[in-house]
């Protein structure tokens, strides 16, 4: 990326700063993308912001798991698909998931 020269900019009333016009096409960001703002020692990161996947994944498992248990297996259906492991194994990746969100960086 290339190097910017230090920009002073002043804190708004409504709290807000201008991102330099260049430094936003630099960094392909578009008016209404959302930024991630991180507080670090006495300053502040800002990135653009990217969804956790498994945060995701979670909440699709959840809409698929309320579809499938909307369903009528016929007998056969039942023996191939063993719901208490599926459920446990969702339990495992949900869990999974949990960790992950507080483990931190």
């Amino acid at each position: 990326m290339k190097e910017f020269t230090g920009v002073v900019r002043n804190i708004d009333l409504a709290g807000r700063i201008v991102i330099p016009k260049e430094l936003r096409r630099t960094l392909g960001w578009e008016v209404g993308d959302p930024l991630e703002i991180i507080g670090q020692d006495n300053g502040l990161v800002i990135k653009a912001y990217k969804p956790d996947p498994l945060a995701v994944t979670n909440e699709e498992l959840r809409r698929r798991l309320k579809e499938i248990n909307q369903l009528t297996l016929s007998y056969e259906a039942r023996q191939l698909f063993n719901v208490h492991e599926a459920f446990s194994r969702i339990r495992q990746i949900t869990n999974l998931s949990d960790l992950k969100d507080n483990c931190g960086p």
